[in-house]
């Protein structure tokens, strides 16, 4: 074979495989977007029948806000979704004016609450709470999840 034509024919192979693979990488993009779109299709007919079906009308912000976070902490367990009015209340917050039992507060994998740090002189500081401590939940405590 000439070199032309072995020229030719690595030429056309480059473009069939450059071809299906950009191919093969569109069709599994637009079947994923598939996926998510029906995922949103229904999220949407639920949420349409809970405003429609329920007797008492529901607040859709916070039905909203409640997919949302927990979707996030579905994705990240560790993780956490906070509104806009959580992030004002965050933004303004200083443990130091703000009364309390004097300690940050984490939870653990199961939800139970865990402190993170014990603010210095607070009361949970004179009460002998320690960080790392766990705060023994109560019988028939259910962790939020």
């Amino acid at each position: 074979m000439n070199p032309k034509g072995k020229y030719a024919i690595l030429l056309l192979s480059s473009i069939l495989v450059t071809y299906a693979i950009v191919g093969g990488k569109l069709l599994h993009q637009v079947s994923a977007q598939d996926g998510s779109y029906r995922q949103l299709s229904l999220f949407n007919e639920v949420l349409h029948k809970v405003q429609d079906d329920y007797v008492d009308a529901p607040s859709t912000p916070n039905a909203i806000n409640g997919a949302i976070r927990g979707l996030v902490e579905t994705v990240d367990p560790e993780g956490g979704y906070l509104s806009a009015k959580d992030v004002a209340f965050y933004k303004s917050f200083d443990p130091l004016r703000t009364p309390g039992i004097g300690v940050i507060l984490g939870r653990t994998r199961l939800g139970y609450p865990v402190i993170l740090s014990v603010l210095q002189d607070g009361p949970g500081q004179k009460a002998g709470l320690t960080a790392g401590g766990m705060i023994r939940p109560s019988a028939g405590f259910q962790p939020e999840k």
